[in-house]
């Protein structure tokens, strides 16, 4: 008989040149098993036992009887395995890295065969202590794994493509054509901790740890990081931050805004589902802070603010002022009171139209520049005169 190797398991004595029919590499069954400390107090009872039996001779299913040592290694092979699978012997890796109550559970089965001992006894009762060890498995590795967008204990298996990723982002950003994932396509998952592959769930089915401490089965988002505190917004359809108490969702703008915001913005059809204008992101689902202007376009803060130390204020879409722009318009007037035209040009006058207000007006032309006779705003613009009607 061949025993395969199992990627998973470790397999603990001296067996393995007999087992493979090598007779000069056989190592002599009286060598004690190798108990490592990471083994679940029973499952060490149960070997020790097993290594005690094989070092005396004894046969494991009658302690009473003991084998001649002119028993041949078959005979003694036979008889200390007659009642023992070796299979049973051999430890699971997530045993190893996560002793819990289902460990101690084979264990008492692995040992229904052997006399009973106060040790033995004390073992039993010792696992009703295990029950923290099951939180701390679901916790085994948290904040230790994923990538530069998220926290996570898993890949993901992108079904465009095939390749697996740590998240869509880093599949967007990577691919070559430039093709993107769509959260809920995702139908794989592969776990960082035992890299066992299986359908999207919260806890892996292999090792039992949490794939991300905030699961999304509709969105097939895993996140570690829950100081985020993420919600699922079923108008948007994606999973968003900041506490579903802190936001409600525009109907008509399509999107979560600040509980602030509530009948204090101007509504836009959609106006997420566009792009950044000056980074040309998508703003519905980027993961960067988004910004509604005063005009009801949005874009993204960082955007805003480095358009504003460029002396941008205008919104790179309408041409409305995105702040309040009242003490410039002030310092304009004392600039133009200051400045004197050419006599061509006193006299001169021109038709603007304001990017704030939207009002026409013939003004008298000046180089500093053309005030609104609405709103008294400098936003604006030379238009042709009105055509008069026949």
């Amino acid at each position: 008989t061949t025993f395969r190797e199992k990627k998973d398991c470790f397999l603990f004595g001296h067996c393995a040149g007999r087992v493979r029919g090598n007779m000069e590499s056989a190592v002599s069954l009286t060598a004690p098993f190798l108990v490592p400390l990471s083994v679940h107090p029973m499952r060490r009872e149960t070997l020790e036992r097993a290594s005690g039996w094989f070092g005396r001779g004894v046969h494991p299913s009658s302690p009473s009887q003991t084998l001649s040592p002119s028993s041949s290694y078959e005979d003694r092979w036979c008889s200390n395995f007659s009642c023992i699978n070796i299979w049973q012997l051999a430890i699971p890796f997530s045993d190893l890295v996560f002793p819990s109550l289902a460990t101690a559970a084979r264990c008492g089965d692995l040992s229904k065969n052997m006399e009973a001992s106060p040790a033995h006894s004390d073992a039993v009762a010792a696992t009703d202590a295990d029950a923290p060890a099951l939180g701390s498995r679901l916790d085994f590795g948290k904040m230790s794994y994923g990538c530069s967008h998220y926290r996570r204990r898993c890949k993901i298996r992108a079904p465009c493509c095939n390749e697996v990723f740590t998240c869509r982002h880093c599949h967007n950003e990577s691919v070559a054509d430039q093709h993107e994932l769509h959260r809920q396509d995702v139908q794989s998952v592969i776990c960082l901790v035992c890299e066992a592959e299986q359908p999207p769930e919260q806890v892996c089915s292999n090792c039992g740890v949490n794939m991300g401490e905030y699961f999304c089965h509709i969105c097939k988002f895993y996140d570690d990081d829950i100081e985020k505190n993420q919600y699922h917004c079923d108008d948007c359809g994606i999973c968003r931050v900041g506490g579903q108490e802190n936001f409600f969702h525009c109907l008509k703008c399509g999107s979560c805004y600040s509980v602030h915001l509530r009948n204090k913005h101007p509504c836009i059809e959609n106006s997420m589902k566009h792009h950044c204008p000056i980074c040309y992101e998508y703003l519905f689902d980027s993961l960067k802070e988004a910004r509604i202007l005063k005009c009801g376009h949005t874009m993204h803060s960082d955007c805003l603010q480095e358009m504003l130390q460029h002396y941008q204020y205008a919104c790179p879409i309408c041409s409305k002022s995105v702040i309040d722009m009242s003490r410039v318009w002030r310092d304009l007037d004392q600039e133009v009171e200051a400045t004197i035209m050419p006599e061509d040009y006193l006299l001169k006058k021109v038709w603007i139209l304001c990017n704030d207000c939207n009002g026409r007006s013939e003004v008298v032309f000046h180089v500093v520049g053309l005030k609104c006779g609405h709103c008294h705003s400098y936003n604006t613009r030379t238009v042709a005169p009105p055509v008069l009607p026949q």
